[in-house]
């Protein structure tokens, strides 16, 4: 639900010879996130309408995470959702949501959730972390602080973004060439020291 709700992306699907085609209007990142809901059984159109969104706050990169807010249909309460980099997401949780319930997120846990996000962006994954808030008050959406402090941390996300196709010859052209290759990328510097090993941008024994 907080992958679907904090998104900003449009998953579209029509029917062609009684197959359906599905299409992203946003971000693919984005996309990838309400594929897995969709998959999972949560629809962004169902959820919308049952959580209408009140305020948002966009990414950037002081804060390294999307928050957005949202007003249930039938509460008075208002829920908080957020995306964003796994160590500023896990850094800034006060909580962990468990099957039994919100418990404290104490520092050892929050090591065991590091090491496994360092896992996945070594592997070349990109990597999110979630995380919530519900029973906000009006006044609590616009304090962002106060969100910050009392985040409830749901997991981590980790996808695989493959290079477009023709990416790892056209850069064996450049080598060859003598032009040096060099990427731009959001993703952690794991994540993007093996993407661009695989690519061979970099040597891998670097």
């Amino acid at each position: 639900k907080a992958s679907v709700l904090c998104n900003d992306a449009i998953l579209n699907s029509n029917d062609s010879e009684g197959i359906k085609n599905w299409t992203v209007l946003g971000d693919p990142t984005e996309g990838a996130l309400l594929t897995c809901a969709l998959k999972a059984g949560f629809s962004k159109n169902d959820l919308m309408i049952e959580y209408e969104r009140v305020h948002e706050i966009p990414f950037d990169l002081i804060r390294k995470r999307m928050t957005t807010f949202h007003r249930g249909r039938d509460t008075e309460n208002y829920i908080l959702y957020a995306k964003g980099s796994p160590e500023r997401i896990i850094q800034e949780t006060m909580f962990l949501k468990t099957c039994e319930g919100n418990i404290p997120f104490d520092d050892a846990t929050k090591n065991s959730y590091l090491e496994k996000n360092e896992e996945f962006a070594r592997a070349g994954l990109r990597v999110l972390g979630i995380a919530g808030k519900e029973a906000l008050s009006e006044a609590d959406i616009y304090d962002d602080s106060l969100n910050k402090e009392e985040l409830v941390f749901y997991g981590l996300v980790a996808m695989r973004d493959l290079p477009r196709e023709g990416v790892a010859e056209a850069i064996a052209k450049c080598h060859e060439a003598g032009i040096k290759v060099m990427m731009l990328t959001g993703d952690q510097a794991a994540t993007a020291t093996s993407i661009a090993r695989d690519l061979n941008i970099v040597n891998k024994q670097d």
